[in-house]
């Protein structure tokens, strides 16, 4: 048996024995389990500092990491970033969130804090997405006419009938 994950008898049986008086060492060498998991089973972590690790694991993240596809694959790389800006380096809103953009996958500690809107309007541009073809695409469309005011009569009844 390995990690947290016990079924029932070997967690009654750790208690059982810490409550005769075994030492965790002791407990976890009869169970054929690590220390560590004798004391997480005997003191579980509290809910308010399980949130705090959490957010500090999520913020770490990313800050250091960085997921992206390359070739296909989905994959998950512990990266050197520039310090984290309070702003968007593109737009220059100021934003709790921010992405990091890299352009180049054999050089993924090279990229902007980039906002989620301005991100999405990075990887557009990355993926070869033109402006003047969205605008033009926009213009085309606005000059045919295409939107015909919706005419509808809508007639409200009461709830009860």
């Amino acid at each position: 048996m390995r990690g947290y994950n016990l079924d029932t008898e070997t967690i009654t049986q750790i208690h059982k024995l810490r409550d005769l008086g075994h030492s965790y060492k002791e407990i976890a060498i009869r169970l054929g389990i690590g220390k560590s998991t004798v004391n997480h089973r005997l003191n579980p972590m509290k809910p308010e500092v399980k949130a705090k690790a959490y957010a500090r694991q999520k913020t770490w993240k990313r800050h250091n990491r960085l997921t992206t596809t390359i070739n296909g694959v989905h994959r998950a790389f512990k990266v050197l970033k520039r310090s984290r800006p309070k702003y968007c380096e593109l737009c220059k809103e100021i934003t709790s969130k921010l992405y990091w953009h890299h352009w180049d996958d054999n050089y993924l500690g090279i990229g902007l804090w980039l906002c989620w809107s301005c991100h999405h309007f990075a990887e557009g541009v990355d993926k070869g997405l033109s402006l003047d073809l969205y605008l033009g695409l926009k213009k085309e469309l606005t000059s045919e006419k295409l939107l015909v005011p919706l005419e509808v009569e809508i007639t409200i009844a009461p709830y009860w009938s």
